[in-house]
């Protein structure tokens, strides 16, 4: 899953760049620099089948099922 994410992260246009800083066996923590408004990076990911979610200023990625 998450080679299947980093390829999504590279198609997406608004995302300048990213690094994962952090990776266990349940979770994987990026950082995202990307253009335009937190809207349409939602839009973007929608786009691919996640769901970006604002958790207390922590964003949380979620694949659509």
């Amino acid at each position: 899953e998450l080679n299947n994410l980093e390829k999504t992260l590279n198609k997406i246009h608004v995302i300048n760049k990213y690094t994962l800083e952090k990776f266990d066996i349940n979770n994987a923590f990026f950082v995202i620099n990307y253009y335009g408004d937190p809207k349409k990076l939602n839009d973007e990911f929608y786009r691919f089948n996640y769901k970006l979610i604002d958790n207390q200023g922590n964003w949380e990625l979620k694949a659509n099922e």
